[in-house]
């Protein structure tokens, strides 16, 4: 059967499908233009990222290979917003396309609706029709059905006055009952006529009509969403292409190569020196000479991929040779937790006592090794043996030496110009950096009893600050401009942001 046999009394619900479908049309092509103009906002911001500019200092320290991805990066975002913007054209012309398709099949719609409309009004008016005059015969015929009867009972009792008159009732009613069905069988004729009209010629025609007119919705549809797709997939190649390229790019960044470039830079193309102390008398009195001392040093980089090493010496004062190295910088920053100059190795004791003509130094609380005259070094033992107290904890890193708390007791067994002195705790006897202590009868400075929490997880920006979990806890040592200095759970002292904290 054909969609007119098949809908031939279901204009009404086809008539509401087709307005449906033109709401449909309708929200797609604004779909299309919501996408369009998003899709231009977006390149816009894309294009607007390539006009970043990096702060001379920043650009110009940038490792090469982070550079180059850094460039790539630049370029691949402005080519990206270019995809975008061309898709976002592609986007309004599609749905150009569907808001004139839209216009121009609106007026023919229409007048089949019309007509549609029309005829279903004339149908309901024949329809109306037959039924009034249906309903007058149906009266009448009841009407003259009871005369009648009346009639007939009266003829039975034999009245003869009574039954002459309604003898002329029901023959005057059943008058009127014949010309009631005259007339619906007329009504019922025009009916006909009209249902033959509306549901055999007219309506499917004007069905076939909004059959194909839907068809063709479909068709466009169909079309206009195949070139969205293949909008998206000419899209889809230049931004996967576009990404390969940065992807081996990033790959392409060589941590070894930039850092073995930016020493190379960065190097001062002077040796490492240390400090050394050279004496200006032998053992027998007589001046020694002011020749300086060599002490090598390597050390590796391990991560980077490179090594280095370099020799040099520290002259004394009495010497006036072009050819000395500068001054070696022995500052550095101060953790309060773990002085870096305790690093020196105990086993250094030895080494200075076994060559008296090495340098004597001593470690700082600043990581540094200061060269120690005779009157920077510590007595060696008195009758009664002097106590120290332990200003941080110390491990022991190799065997002789002493492990301690802070605030530990110590005694004092001797004192060596390498800065390593022995000493007794808990009846264990080793070696010690001494600028992990002070004389016992010094006030040892104390913590703060102020306490705080951790809200949020922080990781330090600087080395002066510390990176926490939430729910770690701080011990207060001061506080200044937003940022508290404390001690973590590990004793290490820093910095943190007083807005990740709260007072317990």
């Amino acid at each position: 059967m054909s969609f007119p046999e098949l809908v031939w009394d279901g204009f009404e619900t086809v008539k509401v499908q087709t307005k449906n479908t033109t709401l449909f049309v309708e929200e797609f092509a604004k779909a299309l233009e919501k996408f369009s103009s998003i899709s231009k906002e977006y390149s816009k911001g894309l294009q607007s990222v390539t006009k970043v500019k990096l702060n001379a200092n920043v650009e110009s320290s940038l490792y090469v290979s982070v550079r180059t991805c850094w460039n790539n990066f630049i370029e691949s975002t402005e080519q990206l917003g270019s995809i975008i913007g061309s898709l976002a054209e592609d986007m309004q012309k599609i749905s150009s396309a569907i808001t004139a398709q839209e216009k121009e099949r609106k007026k023919p719609k229409k007048l089949l609706i019309t007509q549609g409309k029309k005829l279903q009004e004339e149908l309901k008016k024949a329809e109306a029709a037959a039924q009034k005059a249906k309903k007058t015969f149906s009266d009448l015929k009841k009407k003259h059905e009871e005369s009648q009867a009346e009639y007939q009972t009266a003829q039975r009792e034999q009245v003869a006055s009574v039954a002459s008159k309604l003898g002329k009732k029901a023959e005057s009613d059943g008058k009127a009952e014949e010309k009631a069905d005259k007339e619906l069988r007329k009504c019922v004729e025009v009916l006909r006529a009209t249902q033959e009209k509306v549901w055999c010629k007219e309506m499917p025609s004007i069905l076939s009509s909004l059959e194909r007119s839907e068809g063709e919705w479909i068709d466009i549809i169909k079309s206009e969403m195949n070139n969205a797709a293949e909008a998206h997939i000419r899209m889809s190649s230049p931004v996967q292409s576009n990404g390969d390229r940065l992807k081996q790019s990033s790959q392409a960044i060589d941590k070894a190569s930039d850092l073995r470039t930016f020493a190379d830079r960065a190097s001062s193309g002077r040796p490492l020196a240390l400090a050394t102390y050279q004496s200006f008398m032998d053992e027998t009195g007589a001046l020694a000479s002011a020749e300086p001392k060599h002490l090598s040093t390597s050390s590796s980089l391990n991560n980077s991929g490179y090594s280095s090493s370099s020799s040099n010496s520290y002259a004394s004062n009495t010497s006036s040779s072009s050819n000395n190295p500068a001054p070696l910088n022995l500052s550095s920053s101060f953790d309060r937790s773990a002085p870096v100059g305790a690093n020196t190795s105990s086993s250094n004791l030895n080494a200075n006592k076994a060559n008296p003509n090495l340098a004597r130094a001593q470690p700082t609380p600043f990581g540094g090794m200061l060269p120690m005259n005779n009157k920077m070094r510590p007595k060696e033992n008195t009758k009664e043996r002097e106590k120290v107290k332990a200003m941080f904890d110390y491990t022991a890193t190799e065997e002789g030496e002493l492990s301690f708390p802070l605030g530990a007791i110590i005694t004092i067994i001797s004192q060596d110009d390498s800065g390593w002195w022995e000493g007794e705790y808990q009846g264990k006897v080793g070696m010690f950096p001494h600028n992990f202590v002070q004389p016992a009868d010094m006030a040892t400075p104390r913590k703060g009893t102020t306490r705080y929490r951790a809200l949020y997880d922080y990781t330090s920006n600087d080395p002066e600050e510390l990176s926490f979990k939430v729910g770690d806890y701080f011990t207060l040592d001061s506080e200044s401009e937003g940022w508290l200095f404390v001690y973590d759970k590990r004793n290490a002292f820093g910095r943190v942001p007083s807005t990740y904290t709260e007072l317990v």
